[in-house]
């Protein structure tokens, strides 16, 4: 009789090459998460702030969204040492969506793209008012 190792010692071979050709597949097709890059294709536009404008614009415009307005400044936060650049998307209804955005390389990331990209309430520009309640004179 035959000792069973050199045959466990095939199995496990075959076994190991056909996951390292599933691998290779996966990897090497189309739509595979390896293959497919995360963001929008950068629309060139000038500075961060319209760079930022443009490509969401467009990127939210190819998805058959209808965008009434757009307004995006920089908040002084980085994610990777790229500047975050938020967004306000007016879709017409009474909610505005917030999108931030970073520039990597030649794509523009929002945060539903990359969830580690922070996009929590931004005060940026709001001012609080203090009323005195003195009588006046």
């Amino acid at each position: 009789m035959r000792p069973a190792r050199p045959k466990l010692l095939a199995y496990g071979v075959a076994a190991a090459g056909a996951a390292g050709i599933a691998i290779g597949l996966a990897v090497a097709l189309p739509g595979g998460s390896a293959s497919t890059p995360i963001g929008f294709p950068v629309v060139p536009s000038g500075g961060a702030v319209a760079t930022a404008t443009a490509t969401l614009r467009a990127e939210l415009e190819s998805q058959h969204l209808h965008l009434v307005q757009l307004a995006c400044v920089k908040n002084g936060r980085s994610y990777e040492h790229h500047a975050i650049v938020r967004c306000s998307a007016d879709f017409g209804d009474p909610h505005v969506q917030a999108y931030c955005t970073v520039v990597i390389g030649d794509r523009l990331v929002t945060n539903y793209d990359n969830a580690a990209i922070a996009c929590q309430p931004d005060w940026s520009g709001w001012h609080v008012i203090q009323f005195s309640s003195a009588p006046h004179a």
